[in-house]
């Protein structure tokens, strides 16, 4: 499944920069672009894998003024952004961020930092719903009981809807569990991909099983926001 597009990832990016560390772009603006700004008027208005383009307040002339900031080397993706705006922060300030030192003199080094840990989280109304229509049809096919003549579901369920589950009961089932089971493959895969914990991943997995695709598009979003 692809993940967000290119505009998404900027934007929340951009959003993150601007609530979060405003401090941190002017001091891209004093150590790259030898500027001064008025404090807490930086704001990053845009960026991509080679510029950030920062809008802040001249205190000289009491204007707004946007000034761009070379990336030197150019990132390879937007998923690069976290790491090396980290190291540019390091390198334009001298402090250190995880525990890690940008190498002296590089131009906007890459600390080898580790991304935010992913974890699980739980589910959402429609998850909950899922995970009830799953075990309401894994109870009601995994045996005849449920659909038979005089059975539960018999006075409940439309009677045509009836027919079709007694008629194709034991593929149906099967297809649900094929189904789940490939939903799980692929979380298990992204866990494996994006280095989550063991313990978290089985958590993940488990849910998939009783839950299914909802729980893909809930770990893509965890993935997305470990990146930044």
């Amino acid at each position: 499944m692809a993940g967000p597009p290119t505009d998404q990832i900027k934007a929340r990016i951009i959003t993150y920069m601007n609530t979060d560390r405003p401090s941190t772009l002017e001091s891209y603006l004093r150590h790259y672009n030898k500027l001064t700004p008025t404090p807490s008027t930086a704001k990053l208005i845009d960026f991509d894998l080679s510029y950030l383009k920062i809008e802040y307040l001249d205190p000289s002339t009491n204007s707004t003024k946007t000034s761009t900031v070379k990336i030197d080397p150019p990132m390879e993706s937007l998923s690069d952004s976290r790491v090396r705006f980290v190291a540019m922060h390091e390198e334009a300030t001298g402090e250190t961020i995880h525990g890690v030192n940008s190498v002296a003199g590089t131009p906007n080094s890459i600390p080898q930092t580790t991304k935010a840990q992913i974890k699980w989280t739980p589910p959402g109304l429609t998850g909950y719903a899922m995970i009830l229509l799953t075990v309401f049809g894994f109870w009601s096919l995994s045996h005849e009981y449920p659909l038979s003549e005089g059975g539960p579901l018999e006075s409940v369920l439309p009677g045509i809807l009836v027919g079709v589950a007694r008629a194709w009961r034991q593929q149906i089932f099967s297809g649900m569990i094929g189904i789940h089971g490939m939903e799980m493959l692929i979380v298990a895969q992204k866990c494996i991909e994006n280095k989550v914990d063991t313990g978290t991943a089985l958590v993940w997995c488990v849910e998939t099983l009783v839950e299914g695709w909802p729980v893909i598009l809930k770990l893509e979003k965890e993935i997305e926001r470990s990146k930044i």
